[in-house]
């Protein structure tokens, strides 16, 4: 917030967190995004940077859209998972970050169930783990741990992917299979 101050822009705590997550957590990455935010996005009709202008410019996925796919996948939703991640393909967005989204979302969602204070070990607001719980309660923490024994091996393999749209669909698909075995 100091040198959004300082810069005389102002900024949501979500943005600030959506920068963070972008910045993969590094200090001097994410100063940089948000020097290239105020670049981009500052002008003298606009000194606000939203958290919606952060995940369009580094090709994030919004909060909704991910609670929407990771609903979809705990109720064994094939269609809709399609749907989801249609739109975010068509949209442009980071499909591996996508990915790894769909990861840290199942494992905040699996501490949340497993442990009595998720705040002490998730390093995300309380919202979010509001959110995580409320996932939670969709199913039961035997799907959510196979769904992350199936799918945290797959990375390496979607980066190297021709196609990650039908990848990652297809990894989904075999991880909601398994996760119901």
């Amino acid at each position: 917030f100091a040198i959004s101050e300082s810069e005389k822009v102002q900024i949501s705590k979500n943005a600030i967190r959506a920068i963070s997550k972008a910045a993969n957590g590094g200090m001097r990455d994410a100063l940089s995004l948000l020097d290239q935010m105020i670049a981009f996005h500052m002008s003298d009709d606009n000194k606000e940077i939203s958290e919606e202008q952060v995940f369009k410019t580094f090709g994030l996925t919004a909060p909704e859209d991910m609670e929407n796919l990771i609903r979809s996948i705990l109720t064994d939703n094939k269609s809709e998972v399609v749907l989801c991640i249609h739109k975010q393909a068509s949209a442009g967005l980071n499909l591996e970050q996508l990915f790894n989204d769909v990861l840290n979302y199942l494992r905040g969602i699996e501490i949340c169930l497993l442990v009595s204070d998720p705040d002490s070990i998730l390093e995300v607001g309380s919202d979010i783990i509001e959110k995580y719980k409320k996932l939670g309660e969709m199913s039961s923490i035997t799907i959510v741990q196979r769904l992350l024994e199936t799918l945290s091996p797959t990375g390496r393999i979607l980066h190297d992917s021709l196609n990650k749209q039908i990848y990652i669909e297809t990894v989904l698909f075999k991880a909601m299979k398994f996760a119901r075995s």
